[in-house]
């Protein structure tokens, strides 16, 4: 029976939700789906972790597959599970259940370039599942990281409307004769609203009513300032919406010039103040390589009239009782890099950002009140 199914990229899991497919891409709230031969109906195990050469903590999700009907439905977490991290030195760590069916690493293992590491696990129903040991290896060298500006006209639905923007570009080296690469990037921008702006509808029509978090309350006089505004200022993330692998680029000794990452727009609420751009550059093991492949194959194939059958995007994990189970912990090196983009630089100016008289943190999933490290 062939079912539609949705999966998540734990990979691509950092201070918050941040999916790429491990069989669906869900960034930034895009959901994309991958067909699987499924027997029967019952849910499947899904397993979406990694460890890299980065700093842990390390993530694994553990969630159960489910059938999409042209609606999004929340998938459902595989919680109470005993999930465990091991190296090929004999040592191993119990990870922590943090949220329902989040379990993270409490730093006793750290990924080294060269190492193997396969996690075992097994759920409440007594089910084993593991993962096939791979070695971390070494992602390369990202040398540069750089952009265009291109302003020009396009014709959508017989009008002409303006297309500028940054693209985005990078220089990289690989490591090993087969450079089984996959770039990886990540946008965050800035965003301003004002919440003691925020009205309702009465019989005697719209009334001031500030949210409880903007730090506003209606006095006697207006609007009474009565502490700080603790949704007026979010950072958003945006992520790329297919995997870019190494098969797609030309090599020249090892060497990968000019790589197209991305195309950011010149969009007021983009650019509001400015726009971090990191890029990450991921080593990977053979299973992984031909996994994300068979991932990006069937997003670019959803988006065809004349779309091929599907790849099957099989994973590292298996069962120890023989059961279907789904997804992927990727292993694998990583190098990172990235830039600053500021309205300034380009010849075009933006118009002020619409005034969005609502929290931040309901502009965007991604939206937090935390400033990140970088900004």
């Amino acid at each position: 029976m062939m079912k539609r199914l949705l999966f998540f990229d734990a990979m691509n899991f950092r201070s918050g939700i941040r999916w790429l497919p491990a069989a669906l891409l869900l960034a930034a709230s895009c959901i994309t789906p991958i067909d699987f031969e499924v027997p029967g109906s019952g849910a499947l195990l899904v397993v979406d972790g990694s460890i890299t050469n980065r700093p842990g903590p390390y993530t694994v999700k553990l969630f159960k597959s489910f059938v999409i009907d042209n609606r999004y439905e929340n998938p459902v977490s595989e919680f109470g599970a005993k999930v465990i991290l091991f190296d090929d030195q004999g040592n191993s760590e119990q990870l922590i259940e943090t949220d329902k069916g989040i379990y993270k690493t409490q730093g006793l293992i750290n990924g080294q370039l060269g190492r193997a590491y396969h996690i075992t696990i097994r759920t409440r129903d007594g089910k084993e599942y593991f993962s096939e040991p791979d070695k971390i290896e070494d992602p390369g060298q990202l040398d540069s990281l750089y952009f265009d500006y291109i302003s020009e006209t396009r014709i959508e639905n017989g009008v002409e409307v303006p297309y500028r923007g940054f693209r985005v570009f990078v220089d990289a080296a690989g490591s090993k004769e087969e450079n089984l690469i996959r770039w990886r990037w990540t946008g965050t921008y800035e965003i301003l609203t004002f919440p003691e702006l925020h009205m309702k509808i009465t019989d005697r029509g719209p009334i001031a009513d500030p949210l409880p978090c903007s730090g506003y309350k209606v006095g006697d006089n207006g609007l009474l300032k009565t502490g700080p505004c603790l949704c007026c200022t979010c950072w958003v993330n945006m992520y790329q919406d297919r995997p870019l692998l190494s098969d797609e680029q030309f090599i020249n000794a090892g060497d990968f010039r000019r790589v197209p990452l991305a195309f950011i727009p010149l969009d007021r609420r983009l650019f509001y103040n400015k726009f971090h751009f990191e890029v990450e550059q991921l080593s990977l093991s053979r299973t992984a390589y031909e996994f994300w492949k068979a991932v990006r194959d069937q997003r670019d194939g959803s988006a065809s009239l004349f779309q091929p059958p599907n790849a099957k995007a099989r994973g590292n994990i298996r069962s120890k009782d023989g059961d279907e189970v789904l997804g992927l912990f990727s292993v694998g090196g990583v190098s990172i890099r990235s830039l600053f983009l500021n309205q300034s630089i380009a010849p075009d100016k933006v118009l002020p950002i619409d005034t969005i008289k609502g929290s931040c943190l309901k502009v965007d999933p991604t939206a937090t009140i935390n400033r990140p490290e970088f900004w």
